[in-house]
């Protein structure tokens, strides 16, 4: 796996998770369009989650004092299908930079 140049961000689901392992935080967007950076407490690496596809399933939180939420993570080209979730989903498209989208 090539290494994250230090003034860029990861590309793809390989090395976003070693990205997001290494720091243990992660950027998300928010409703008003910033980004937000949040602590990963926990991260599993999933394929399927009640028939879905799921390839991350994260609890976080914004800061130490805040509750933990749980979401899961999807990496590829085509959004998922967001109303058959029964938990928030970030989608990021594969092979992009960006934070994600949520619905």
């Amino acid at each position: 796996m090539d290494a994250v140049p230090a003034h860029g961000s990861p590309v793809g689901k390989e090395q976003t998770l070693a990205t997001w392992r290494k720091r243990r935080r992660m950027p998300v967007p928010t409703a008003e369009g910033n980004i937000i950076d949040l602590q990963i407490v926990t991260l599993y690496e999933t394929s399927k989650v009640n028939g879905l596809p799921l390839d991350v399933l994260i609890d976080a939180r914004k800061t130490r004092n805040d509750p933990v939420k749980q979401f899961g993570v999807v990496f590829s080209d085509t959004p998922p299908d967001w109303e058959k979730y029964h938990l928030p989903v970030l989608w990021r498209q594969e092979g992009t930079q960006d934070v994600g989208r949520w619905k």
